[in-house]
């Protein structure tokens, strides 16, 4: 019966706060991705995509706003734990801009 919760309004399941109205994100989930560094190689890119892809849900167009980010994703072959020739761009900075900011309006309103 621990695992049981009978009679809540709301719940917390996997970071998400479920209710009668819908679904709500946890707010040190927000609060990590407002606080991600400009990514400075391809792994860091590859761990915001990571992190707003669990949150894909409450942006829409998600694929399209962070493909200048996933193109940033392919840039060859890893020779020696790195990945060549990566170059963050302004279309690179616009999207990654773009999704916090659309992030933070599509879940705070």
């Amino acid at each position: 019966m621990d695992k049981c919760n009978f009679g809540r309004t709301e719940i917390k399941f996997l970071s998400f706060y479920i209710n009668t109205t819908g679904w709500k994100c946890d707010a040190v989930k927000l609060k990590s991705i407002d606080s991600f560094a400009q990514p400075t190689s391809v792994k860091e890119v590859q761990r915001f995509l990571g992190l707003t892809g669990f949150l894909r849900r409450f942006v829409q167009n998600y694929a399209t706003i962070t493909r200048p980010l996933s193109l940033l994703t392919r840039t060859g072959k890893m020779t020696d734990g790195k990945f060549p020739d990566f170059q963050w761009n302004d279309e690179a900075e616009k999207a990654f801009l773009n999704y916090r900011r659309t992030l933070n309006y599509n879940v705070q309103t």
